[in-house]
């Protein structure tokens, strides 16, 4: 009771011998309250509330709007209240116990389901990335790729499936190859004979042909010639694609493959005025195919001179510290750079024409970094717009 008469503590001494002057000044307020008092370093966590009792009577009640037994006896004005109490380091300290628990029971359930989820996100992200690198092979021509999944799942249909593409694709492409490969050695036959015929009339000294006829024959001496070497180049590319044309690799002179290379273009190169500049040191050994690295040189310095303007020049040179590669640049119009990564493929039209007219087939490139493939090297480029390309042949370091 309010007064402190009466108010007891099950299984305590009665409060109203100990009762804090602190808490007692509260119930004076007549509320529901939740407060902490600190005593003697102890702090305590307190909760009243006013309640009012009756014991059925209409006149007599405890704490109601009836005159209770204490009111008649004289103490008016006084309430009854229900008053919890708890030590506040013990409630606490059993709030921060579940608090824990629970922030350990998350973090163990957070790391389980990140494991779960890395290794169900690597069984599906593994295979998925495998098949995209090996759909990049076969976009670049590739179809020797295999994807090792064995499971019974989709991920497996798909790879079962994937591999089966790849080896119809590889077939499909060996038949196409031998195919073109018969027809273009049919081929050949029949124009070098036609090439033959044509120069006899051209040099005809019993007959010779007039100014006009001359051109003529010349003209159609010229697109004979181009299209054997079109035919040469596709028969060259279907014996590297079938693994028949092998390089014999052999010790050789880089100086002499870049006079060699030159000196099958010297007119060309002079009649566009394009100065030709040999910078290979004597006595270069380089380990190649005499025939077939000096093929791709040759079609390094075609393609420059192709693309060269008057005053313009061609080196072919050793880059320093890299005595197996041997590069050709020019000072012509360059490559613009979109263009870069396309110009090595056979899939796609990258012949441009010169800058004097010149026409190309646009196997050159590709059939020369095939050849480099063949040696175990590479062929690279860098060009800037309208100031210099640069075409690396790059050989594997002989030991």
């Amino acid at each position: 009771r309010s007064g402190g008469i009466v108010v007891l503590e099950k299984g305590k001494e009665p409060l109203s011998t100990k009762i804090s002057p602190a808490l007692n000044k509260m119930l004076g307020k007549r509320d529901t309250v939740s407060f902490v008092l600190s005593e003697e370093g102890r702090d305590t966590m307190f909760a009243y509330t006013p309640i009012s009792i009756s014991l059925g009577s209409g006149k007599v009640g405890f704490g109601g709007s009836y005159e209770s037994l204490d009111h008649m006896m004289g103490n008016r004005g006084e309430f009854w209240y229900v008053i919890l109490s708890h030590d506040l380091s013990e409630m606490l300290g059993s709030f921060n116990q579940g608090v824990y628990a629970i922030m350990w029971t998350g973090a163990v359930l957070i790391l389980i389901m990140a494991i779960v989820a890395l290794v169900i996100g690597k069984k599906v992200s593994l295979p998925v990335m495998r098949m995209l690198s090996e759909t990049k092979k076969i976009g670049k021509g590739d179809f020797d790729v295999n994807i090792a999944i064995s499971s019974n799942d989709e991920l497996g249909d798909l790879a079962r499936s994937f591999n089966k593409m790849a080896k119809d694709l590889k077939e499909t492409t060996r038949l196409k190859d031998n195919f073109i490969s018969l027809v273009s050695h049919d081929l050949k036959g029949p124009l070098g004979t036609m090439l033959g015929f044509l120069k006899l009339v051209r040099d005809d000294e019993a007959e010779p042909p007039g100014v006009g006829q001359r051109r003529i024959l010349d003209g159609a001496m010229e697109s004979g010639q181009n299209m054997v070497s079109l035919i040469e180049n596709i028969l060259n590319i279907s014996r590297i694609r079938n693994g028949k044309l092998v390089p014999k690799l052999g010790s050789m002179d880089a100086n002499m493959v870049a006079v060699k290379a030159m000196a099958g273009f010297t007119h060309a190169a002079d009649e566009k005025g394009v100065r030709l500049v040999n910078k290979v040191p004597e006595k270069s050994y380089i380990y190649a195919d005499d025939a077939l690295f000096g093929e791709v040189i040759q079609n390094l310095v075609s393609n420059a001179i192709k693309f060269c303007n008057k005053g313009d020049s061609i080196t072919i040179y050793i880059p320093d510290g890299e005595p197996t590669t041997i590069a050709v640049s020019d000072t012509g119009v360059g490559i613009n750079s979109k263009r870069l990564d396309a110009i090595f493929n056979y899939e796609e039209k990258t012949s441009t024409t010169g800058t004097a007219g010149e026409v190309g087939t646009g196997m050159g490139l590709p059939l020369s970094r095939d050849i480099m493939k063949a040696h175990g090297g590479e062929l690279l480029v860098e060009s800037t717009e309208n100031k210099e390309t640069v075409f690396y042949a790059k050989l594997p370091d002989i030991k």
